[in-house]
């Protein structure tokens, strides 16, 4: 399982996307605003590198995720 944490409450409602290096996005989640937490469950992709890309009003920002099992 795979925790994200926001420093604090987001105003506006965020886009969680989950793409594989060749661009296939895997898993795609809204947020709702106020939420500073959230939990995805990863356990079903293959272990390799990812790259998550977190979207708001305020931000896009992506970081690449290495799945280990």
């Amino acid at each position: 399982t795979l925790t994200l944490s926001f420093g604090t409450s987001v105003k506006s409602a965020s886009r969680i996307q989950l793409f594989t290096l060749d661009g296939r996005v895997m898993k795609e989640i809204i947020v709702p605003a106020g939420e500073n937490k959230i939990e995805i469950n990863v356990s079903g992709y293959p272990e390799g590198l990812y790259l998550l890309k977190i979207t708001n009003t305020l931000l896009s920002e992506s970081r690449r995720l290495l799945i280990l099992h």
